[in-house]
């Protein structure tokens, strides 16, 4: 997938996502 490709940037937001709330239930 291409950095412009709306499913590849959705697929990163969701990552981002994710790490978020692991870091934020280890706080």
């Amino acid at each position: 997938a291409s950095a412009y490709d709306p499913d590849y940037e959705d697929a990163l937001l969701s990552t981002g996502d994710i790490v978020d709330r692991i870091l934020d239930e280890r706080d």
